[in-house]
């Protein structure tokens, strides 16, 4: 008779080969799931915690990809239901643009902090007066 530890471990590594061979799957059909276009920009780089890890040469492969997330966890859920994805994460591998997006958003941020410049009262009657008659001439 076998015992117990060993009848739990063969259960597991059966279940490791399965998710094994599901995430090979996967992998594979990578390209038919997001499409030649997105699959030759963006590459599966690993699954942590329900996260699918990718890889992007420019940001805007990652917009395009963020577009249509909802369909392609659709067609993963429904190809592939033994890996569980719950989010994505693209990571953009061009070190230059990266350093670039870090440096604009720091911009930005900057500039969200600097107080606006008053406008004076009268340009506020003006642009009311002007509002007004743009309404009325819709009548």
């Amino acid at each position: 008779m076998r015992e117990s530890a060993d009848i739990i471990s063969q259960f597991f590594e059966r279940d490791v080969v399965q998710e094994g061979e599901e995430w090979i799957k996967l992998i594979s059909s990578w390209e038919r799931i997001v499409g030649t276009d997105l699959s030759a920009h963006i590459k599966i780089k690993d699954l942590k915690g329900g996260t699918l890890l990718l890889s992007c040469d420019h940001p805007g492969w990652a917009q395009i990809f963020y577009m249509k997330k909802g369909a392609i966890m659709k067609k993963m859920r429904r190809q592939f239901p033994g890996v569980t994805i719950k989010s994505f994460r693209v990571l953009c591998d061009n070190k230059n643009i990266n350093r670039e997006l870090v440096e604009n958003a720091r911009a930005i941020e900057e500039l969200r902090k600097e107080p606006e410049e008053e406008k004076p009262a009268e340009l506020d009657d003006e642009f009311a007066g002007l509002l007004k008659n743009l309404r009325n001439l819709g009548d």
